[in-house]
């Protein structure tokens, strides 16, 4: 759909419901970060930069939570709910079914199963149904946009695995200087 189309809509307003709309548009925050779209958010479309908001950031079950005030989710916009299994993905790489279904609002498992195949067919995640367990095992996932609240939190976390490097790498060292000297002997 044409950004065109909607010409008594601020241009806010068409950006965010054609990103939204958008199935291949999965990133959001640039589009937050634009004066025209943040401008949404004390206007009469409000809703719709909330609805923005929960796709940059939230997830299905914010979604719900907030849907008499949002407006409503097409089949197309499916793709909150790959969203919210990034989400997820980024906290347990074994995601039980049980989580998944409850999360994503889901009736059965077969539902459950085929939105899983749709986001590894659209790249949003690479891993495996694994049916016995009842577990989504992610190899990978793609990136989500981040608050600037949360980067203190990612700072921390990246401190912290600098300095598990840093014990590792002495570990290592230690071990070498123990080969070269027994070497030695």
């Amino acid at each position: 759909m044409s950004f065109c189309s909607w010409p008594s809509w601020p241009r806010g307003q068409r950006w965010s419901h054609s990103s939204i709309r958008c199935w291949r548009s999965l990133m959001f925050g640039e589009l937050m970060d634009m004066p025209n779209v943040r401008e949404l958010a004390e206007s009469d479309f409000a809703s719709t930069f909330r609805l923005l908001t929960v796709f940059a950031y939230g997830t299905y079950a914010d979604y719900l939570a907030e849907a008499r005030n949002l407006p409503p989710l097409t089949e197309a916009q499916n793709k909150l709910r790959y969203l919210s299994v990034v989400t997820l993905a980024a906290k347990v790489k074994y995601i039980p079914y049980a989580v998944l279904l409850d999360a994503l609002a889901l009736r059965n498992m077969r539902q459950l199963e085929d939105l899983v195949i749709e986001a590894v067919y659209a790249n949003v995640l690479r891993g495996s149904l694994d049916q016995r367990n009842q577990l989504l095992e992610v190899d990978y996932s793609i990136g989500q946009d981040i608050q600037r609240q949360d980067l203190r939190a990612i700072a921390r976390t990246l401190q912290e695995w600098c300095v598990g490097c840093e014990v590792v790498l002495s570990s290592i060292e230690e071990q070498v200087n123990r080969a070269n000297q027994h070497k030695e002997q």
